[in-house]
């Protein structure tokens, strides 16, 4: 079977405000990575909200992107984004819904047209696996 999902690095999911909560961790493993300290790290690329940091971000043409996506659509900080990133698009919110799933393959050149939501499901399971083991994340979108 051929997969569901592969990432084009096109930055669409990129696009749009909000949305991306950030941990400690993950935020100080970013600003390691980015050669800053995490105070500069917040400052510079977080927002805070309700209590939690979210990504910032920054106009390009009129519209809303992260700040970390680059020109190219590639990202400032893949090789160690937050795990909402990594587990796009197996949410548990779309795979929870065919609906949103349809929605999501209108604009996002990664889906495999020919599979199905019962594939996209069982793949999101692996993934979800693979990246979260048996521990459960404190933001309960994912």
């Amino acid at each position: 079977m051929a997969k569901v999902f592969v990432c084009k690095m096109c930055g669409e999911c990129c696009k749009g405000e909000g949305g991306i909560r950030v941990t400690l961790p993950e935020i100080e493993t970013m600003a390691r990575y980015l050669k800053i300290n995490k105070e500069e790290f917040i400052k510079n690329y977080c927002k805070y909200q309700n209590g939690h940091y979210y990504i910032r971000e920054k106009e390009v043409n009129g519209e809303k992107v992260c700040v970390f996506l680059q020109e190219n659509g590639g990202c400032a900080v893949h090789s160690c984004k937050p795990l909402p990133c990594k587990l796009w698009p197996y949410w548990r919110g779309i795979l929870n819904s065919e609906l949103d799933w349809r929605a999501l393959k209108t604009f996002c050149k990664g889906f495999n047209p020919n599979a199905s939501f019962a594939e996209f499901v069982e793949e999101g399971k692996k993934v979800r696996q693979a990246l979260l083991g048996n521990k459960k994340d404190e933001r309960e979108y994912l």
